[in-house]
């Protein structure tokens, strides 16, 4: 439908903060020419207010100031140039910070996926590293949509333009899908861990379990791979600083954990070991207290900067998973609700039984929640009811 030339739209962006990884609640802001910028993620494609360019990627794009509510990359706000920052609130948001013609927006999109494009599906054969980028591109799509869908960004030329974008980026995608046939490999250990649980297998950086699987298995360290002075100097302790235990470290160097998805799945692709690694980092699995902003494409550049897994993950190779199931039962029979769902978060997030968990662990976990619904359906009743099936349930 043609709109009349005096009716206006109105752009809407969808974005939320990412909370920062430490009780410093301004590790993740950046201030500058009065502005207050927060690191964001954005749902709807968003162009940068200072560079008028696309802030591509699925997390983490870029920033928004709480003030003018612009949004802008981080390179344009920290890297010295000789574009200067305007000063908040004098430039207005206006239609002008929405618009961007179909040559800057493909430019910008070649650039910043210069590793990807420069790959030829045909050629791939390792399945974890055909998901991954398939998973870029999808996630990429879909927000694109969102972009165009909700005004937050427009390709001057109209919906022909913006038709033509898509369908390049469609076809590219469907490369990288064509390409996941029988020919592909998968790794030994990725393909034991989804036999042991049946996953659509057309996913990995969205599928949660498989993901605390990746962090799990690289965060392993053998004294074959890292001698434990060398840690230990790392790290700044002493000889008693750290579990003698091979499996037992819980703050490893990023190089480890690229070398660990190199040896253990046979990822080698530099792009997708990165966004395995920073989405890793992104939902939580580890932190990296060293870095205050992860540049896209810059992450592999911190080979030597420290990860912390600040809690155990149930398939652990660690006596800290006992610590894990200890606080899973202790929440489960606390009689404060939030207590109650801070245990399920514990259950569903960090410690979700599957075939690779030990009978022993899988028997705590389930005595935990056959306890906790028993003591529910108890509470439910009032006295003598109450008493009654307290008795039957042993209470």
């Amino acid at each position: 439908m043609k709109l009349d030339p005096g009716t206006q739209r109105m752009a809407v962006h969808k974005f939320c903060h990412v909370q920062p990884p430490r009780s410093d609640g301004k590790f993740n802001v950046l201030q500058t020419a009065d502005h207050i910028f927060r690191v964001v993620n954005t749902f709807t494609l968003t162009l940068c207010f200072i560079c008028k360019l696309p802030l591509w990627g699925f997390h983490s794009q870029g920033l928004k100031c709480d003030t003018c509510n612009h949004f802008a990359h981080a390179r344009c706000i920290t890297v010295p140039s000789e574009e200067v920052v305007p000063p908040c609130l004098t430039i207005p948001l206006t239609s002008a910070h929405m618009s961007i013609s179909l040559h800057d927006l493909r430019n910008s999109f070649r650039n910043h996926f210069q590793s990807l494009l420069e790959l030829d599906p045909d050629f791939l054969r390792q399945r974890e590293e055909i998901l991954i980028c398939s998973d870029i591109l999808w996630s990429q799509l879909q927000i694109l949509h969102n972009g165009f869908a909700l005004g937050s960004i427009v390709i001057e030329g109209g919906d022909k333009a913006s038709e033509a974008f898509s369908i390049e980026l469609s076809s590219l995608l469907d490369r990288f899908g064509a390409s996941l046939s029988e020919a592909s490999v998968l790794s030994d250990m990725l393909s034991d861990f989804w036999e042991s649980r049946s996953p659509s297998q057309t996913t990995l950086l969205f599928d949660w379990p498989t993901l605390v699987f990746f962090a799990s298995s690289i965060k392993i360290v053998d004294e074959q791979v890292l001698a434990k002075d060398t840690l230990d100097s790392s790290l700044g302790l002493d000889s008693h600083g750290v579990d003698s235990h091979p499996h037992s470290y819980d703050v490893v160097p990023l190089g480890i954990l690229r070398d660990g998805l190199v040896i253990r799945f046979h990822i080698r692709l530099d792009v997708a070991v990165e966004t395995l690694l920073t989405q890793l980092h992104h939902v939580g699995l580890f932190e990296l207290p060293q870095i205050r902003l992860i540049e896209q494409g810059e992450l592999l550049r911190y080979q030597e900067s420290l990860c912390l897994f600040a809690l155990p993950l149930s398939l652990d190779l660690s006596v800290n998973v006992e610590t894990l199931v200890t606080a899973i039962e202790a929440c489960l029979s606390d009689i404060d609700l939030s207590v109650n769902e801070a245990g399920f978060l514990f259950l569903t997030r960090r410690a979700w039984p599957t075939r690779m968990s030990t009978n022993y662990a899988l028997r705590r976990l389930m005595k935990s929640v056959f306890c906790w619904v028993l003591t529910e359906v108890c509470s439910s009743y009032y006295d003598p009811g109450k008493k009654r099936l307290a008795h039957r349930c042993g209470g």
